[in-house]
């Protein structure tokens, strides 16, 4: 029963996360990437 309110809960969470992503996140994340790679490098 638990289990299956959690996976419930992780989808409902992974599809508002999907509608509310914003492009500056986005762009965040990429400028992180970005920087772990040079940083690797």
């Amino acid at each position: 029963m638990l289990k299956d309110k959690d996976s419930n809960k992780q989808c409902h969470l992974r599809q508002s996360t999907s509608v509310d992503f914003q492009p500056e996140i986005v762009d965040l994340f990429k400028d992180c990437i970005n920087a772990v790679v040079e940083f690797s490098n």
